[in-house]
């Protein structure tokens, strides 16, 4: 019997903070961004630790934090 891979993804609509902790708790460096298709799924991006730095930096330049 072949066993069924752990497919880690995340979606577009995600909060940003539930996909960040995904990638600490997966250990992970990226996710494939999935829409859903009527022929199953379809890759539209992804979102890596970059993406989080960047977003980080920009809170902090714009004293949001």
């Amino acid at each position: 019997m072949t066993r069924m891979p752990n497919i880690a993804v995340c979606r577009r609509d995600d909060y940003v903070m539930d996909i960040a902790k995904y990638l600490i708790e997966k250990q992970i460096d990226a996710l494939p961004v999935i829409k859903d298709t009527d022929k199953g799924f379809e890759v539209i991006g992804r979102f890596t630790k970059t993406n989080m730095t960047k977003i980080l930096v920009s809170l902090s330049e714009n004293e949001i934090i």
